[in-house]
């Protein structure tokens, strides 16, 4: 069984690359994008400390029924 975390930008105060090293975690998905108007600003900086932390790494779209899908 593998141990993750899925964080966005409402995490934005948590100090990952601290909770990576105490914690048993084999993974990171992060928050990118939401609807047709939204990047999240913190997923790069997660993206690359769970990365230097050698974790396994996710992302995804968050689709909140805004815009048209093309």
């Amino acid at each position: 069984m593998l141990n993750g975390i899925d964080i966005s930008n409402n995490n934005y105060a948590l100090d990952l690359k601290t909770v990576l090293e105490k914690n048993p975690i084999d993974f990171v998905i992060m928050k990118a994008t939401q609807g047709n108007w939204y990047v999240d600003a913190y997923c790069d900086t997660f993206y690359q400390i769970a990365k230097s932390k050698d974790k396994l790494l996710g992302v995804y779209h968050y689709a909140d029924g805004s815009g048209t899908p093309e």
